[in-house]
């Protein structure tokens, strides 16, 4: 069997659910919740042999949080907070695509690299966190996702990604952070 160099190439996008999880040393904790924001990507697939092939997307993805915190001007009162991380990555996966004319699944999973863009605080008075992020993040992504031939929708997809970090974006000796989010896009393949 030969390799496919280049099957297709495309775009994607939709909404993030980002969140991140705060550990501390302590008992303490941060409850924190889902924060929405944009990704949208590019993407190359190729060296496809049988029902396998590789999935190369360079994606820029909102992430965060959001919360609420004790305040600091208005004793007793709680104000809202809203980080945003915007990032560039990098994803390679393999991609395994089950048969079908109308409708093929398929699943796919792989190592990400996160490069900090922009990150502000939004209100969030532990800035400290916030300035301190690391420049880089490194995960996975995976999920399951379906091409679309129907009618003149042609090469359309829809995809469910999970992308957990590997490591902490900020790391000191009471605080470790992570990230982590659910998309949902959609994309045309050509």
């Amino acid at each position: 069997m030969n390799a496919q160099p280049l099957k297709s190439f495309g775009i994607k996008g939709g909404i993030t659910l980002a969140n991140q999880t705060w550990s501390y040393s302590t008992s303490t904790t941060l409850e924190t919740q889902n924060r929405m924001g944009t990704v949208v990507g590019l993407f190359v697939e190729g060296f496809r042999v049988s029902n396998f092939s590789m999935l190369a997307e360079l994606w820029y993805t909102q992430k965060g949080f959001k919360t609420t915190i004790p305040s600091v001007s208005r004793p007793g009162e709680m104000e809202s907070a809203a980080p945003q991380l915007d990032y560039g990555s990098l994803a390679l996966s393999l991609k395994y695509k089950f048969p079908g004319d109308v409708l093929s699944p398929y699943l796919f999973c792989g190592p990400r690299w996160d490069v900090l863009g922009i990150a502000e605080k939004r209100g969030f008075k532990p800035a400290i966190v916030v300035n301190k992020v690391g420049n880089g993040d490194l995960g996975v992504s995976g999920g399951i996702g379906s091409e679309f031939n129907v009618g003149i929708f042609k090469n359309i997809l829809a995809e469910i990604r999970f992308s957990p970090s590997l490591i902490n974006t900020f790391q000191d000796d009471t605080l470790s952070v992570k990230n982590n989010s659910i998309e949902f896009v959609v994309g045309i393949s050509f």
